[in-house]
């Protein structure tokens, strides 16, 4: 094969593999883009929203557990700054513990819209009634998923180093 022929070989499986890499990290190039509210807000409410009554809440110390866990969580972040007031935030985070009838306990956190309280996101993390470590591992979980979803958008290079 001569030189020529090499090169245009070798352009065009690099222009392949680039066109085949997506040039976002976080989200396939295909994939709906994430609701400009989430992405921009600077201030949040977190909600300890209502949960499945028959849940764990005895053996969890209470629906407050979830709701301080998860506020201290992304206090410690330091991302957003924590308002008192639904109308003072961007965005409201939701937090419930809910039992769905399939039978596994889930912690779930809701990303509402505070002026059309529309939701834009959602979470749910699988837990373990029986465990106060699963619902601390799932808690952390629930910050982790917030944090990919905000987290910047950035070009990563073919080989994924910088």
């Amino acid at each position: 094969m001569s030189i020529a022929r090499q090169s245009v070989f070798c352009i065009t499986i690099a222009l392949t593999l680039l066109s085949a890499c997506p040039l976002d990290s976080q989200q396939p190039a295909d994939a709906a883009p994430i609701p400009q509210q989430i992405l921009v807000a600077k201030r949040v409410f977190v909600s300890n929203a209502p949960g499945d009554v028959d849940s764990g809440f005895n053996f969890y110390q209470g629906p407050a557990r979830l709701y301080n866990q998860f506020y201290a969580a992304m206090k410690a972040w330091g991302q957003f700054d924590l308002v008192s007031s639904p109308a003072d935030a961007d965005l409201v985070f939701e937090v419930s513990f809910r039992f769905p009838h399939e039978g596994q306990d889930q912690l779930r956190l809701i990303i509402v819209d505070p002026k059309t309280r529309v939701p834009l996101w959602w979470f749910a993390e699988k837990t373990d009634e029986t465990s106060d470590k699963k619902l601390d591992q799932a808690t952390t979980k629930l910050v982790g998923d917030v944090k990919n979803l905000v987290a910047p958008r950035s070009i990563q290079p073919v080989g994924g180093k910088r």
